[in-house]
């Protein structure tokens, strides 16, 4: 009769579970990335085009992992990371300076956390001290913002008027007083300017008074001569009419001055 043979062959079924993606955050925020890992693969292969176990990503979006295990076996898994926006932090103040011992609100608008300099955790607070507040906001998106605003104490304005040339000058000239201050300061002058520099062109005593933002005031004086142009009459010594050889003298009739004589316009030399 015929002969028969037969063997046996095993096959080893694997089952291998989709890798587990671990993430520093579901939301990234611009101009910052999150890391997505995983582990207990031979080999990995993400949409990145990184064949580490681990990824960085700075744009939002949906992020494939194709992993290999020890059995040559691919499994993949995917996770979606958010694209976060950056909030736009401002402070507003209701002062700039604080006034007669009044306090100074400061807001920063509607935002998920708030983290003030001063430990605050509020959307607004109130400050009853000179110095520089600074506020981190968090939005919904997870994203952060700072903004900073400096608050003044109530000190009366320092004040120099400078000229903007000499301030004893002849009739006909003029000068410029300039009493700047600073930003947030008003003048007023004792000829009624309201301006921080007052164009002068008569003799006096011109005073200015500066207001900082609390009215706090401080004024200073500053003088200005006005030299007036001497009037000069020349009287002949005798008759206009000279005859050949004669002379006569002419007279100025200004005194503690000093003199120019000319004839056709022309100057005399020595006189």
């Amino acid at each position: 009769g015929g002969q028969t043979a037969s063997d046996a062959v095993t096959v080893n079924t694997f089952s291998t579970a989709a890798p587990n993606i671990n993430t520093t955050g579901t939301t990234v925020c611009p101009s910052s990335s999150v890391t997505l890992s995983s582990s207990g693969f031979s080999s990995y292969l993400w949409s990145t085009g990184s064949n580490s176990s681990s990824t960085s990503v700075s744009n939002g979006g949906t992020y494939l992992l194709t992993a290999t295990d020890a059995n040559g076996c691919r499994t993949t898994n995917s996770i979606i990371v958010q694209q976060g926006q950056t909030p736009t932090a401002f402070i507003s103040s209701s002062a700039q300076y604080l006034c007669g011992g009044n306090n100074v609100v400061l807001s920063v608008g509607s935002f998920s956390t708030y983290n003030w300099s001063n430990a605050a955790t509020t959307p607004t607070i109130s400050v009853s001290q000179a110095g520089n507040y600074s506020v981190t906001v968090i939005n919904a998106t997870g994203c952060s913002a700072s903004a900073s605003i400096n608050i003044q104490a109530n000190a009366p304005p320092a004040v120099n008027v400078t000229a903007s040339g000499a301030l004893s000058f002849c009739a006909g000239g003029s000068v410029t007083l300039m009493a700047n201050a600073g930003t947030n300061y008003s003048y007023k002058w004792s000829t009624g300017a309201t301006s921080s520099s007052v164009n002068v062109t008569q003799s006096g005593a011109y005073i200015v008074t500066v207001y900082n933002p609390c009215d706090s005031a401080v004024s200073q004086i500053q003088n200005v001569t006005v030299i007036p142009v001497p009037s000069a009459q020349v009287t002949p010594s005798g008759p206009f009419l000279l005859c050949n050889g004669s002379s006569q003298t002419l007279l100025a009739n200004s005194s503690g001055l000093s003199y120019q004589w000319l004839r056709d316009g022309n100057i005399l030399a020595g006189e």
